[in-house]
């Protein structure tokens, strides 16, 4: 690594160490160690002439060789270690790291999936076992009564009417296990259908996360960071992210209580809700993806409210987290209370 960060190495021995550095996130660490103390030691003397031949007389008893005749030269810089070069081998380390990255999100996302379609295939069938039961049960149902209706027709007058008497009195209990039936079929259909709701909503969270993944890979997002501008939770934190043209960005949320947060957009007087985030109640984090129809960079400050506090056109009470967006003229402090 030290010939490396010295570039003290012919192209077949660069080549060897550059395609192992990539892939080994220890020896990135190690060059990288040796690359700051050759800048410092650089730094910290002055140049000099040195004399002639030094540099081969020393390869020549680094490697047993005889040594060969002096020939004055003054040593220049090896013009491979330049900043195109460096570009060259530090681009493959940004793209591996990326997609890194981006391979444990799929990975995440694919576990998830079979974990959706465990959910669904199981509630599917719980529904179908009851629409099953319930068609059984009235299948008896009615063989129970085409058999009270052949003895009655086989009995004497007389006691057919007492018989279709107790066909009748006995045809509530009949009817009562088909209702039953049809009930929890009923209930079936409606769990299927808020497990469909809830796989949407699970799809929907990967997909931002996925989108926070991939933005904050790129060095020319724009992040804020946002706090509780009163300190009243100190564990709540907000990063929020935004591409350069300033419509699309991803808000990331954690530490704070399971609720519909609204988040709002400021600047001089006016107030505008651009969208809610849901924190979950488990972990207390919260992803969502936003879309602008103009620039965030357009205005002075970004807030979250609690949803439940007040109605969906004028935000009041107090602000949970809050970032001041930088870019834009320092605006009077009166002007950001939320009335």
């Amino acid at each position: 690594m030290a010939a490396f960060a010295l570039n003290a190495l012919d192209d077949a021995e660069f080549q060897a160490v550059f395609h192992h550095v990539i892939r080994c996130p220890h020896c990135q660490e190690v060059l990288l160690g040796f690359q700051e103390t050759a800048a410092r030691l650089t730094a910290s003397t002055p140049e000099v002439e040195l004399p002639a031949g030094l540099r081969q007389r020393v390869l020549d008893n680094s490697t047993g060789r005889t040594a060969r005749a002096a020939v004055g030269r003054r040593m220049v810089p090896d013009p491979r270690w330049s900043v195109k070069r460096l570009r060259r081998w530090v681009a493959p380390l940004a793209i591996g790291a990326l997609s890194l990255l981006l391979a444990a999100s799929v990975g995440f996302m694919v576990s998830q999936h079979r974990e959706i379609s465990n959910l669904t295939e199981r509630q599917r069938s719980e529904a179908l076992a009851s629409a099953g039961t319930a068609v059984a049960a009235a299948a008896d149902s009615d063989t129970r009564a085409t058999e009270v209706r052949v003895a009655t027709a086989a009995e004497p007058r007389d006691q057919s009417e007492q018989d279709v008497s107790a066909s009748r009195s006995s045809g509530a209990p009949n009817l009562a296990p088909n209702a039953g039936q049809l009930a929890r079929s009923e209930a079936a259909d409606a769990r299927a259908t808020e497990g469909s709701e809830s796989v949407d909503l699970v799809k929907q969270g990967m997909a931002d996360m996925v989108e926070a993944t991939v933005m904050s890979a790129q060095p020319e997002t724009e992040k804020l960071l946002m706090t509780s501008p009163m300190g009243t939770e100190p564990t709540a934190r907000g990063l929020l992210m935004f591409h350069p043209s300033g419509k699309q960005g991803v808000l990331m949320v954690s530490g704070m209580p399971a609720d519909t947060y609204q988040i709002w957009l400021a600047r001089d007087d006016e107030r505008i809700l651009i969208d809610r985030i849901v924190v979950n109640e488990n972990d207390g984090t919260g992803v969502k993806e936003l879309e602008l129809d103009e620039s965030v960079f357009g205005f002075h400050e970004v807030a979250l409210l609690p949803d439940e506090r007040h109605g969906p056109t004028a935000p009041t009470g107090e602000k949970f987290l809050a970032a001041r967006i930088i870019g834009e003229p320092p605006v009077p402090p009166g002007l950001w209370r939320w009335r």
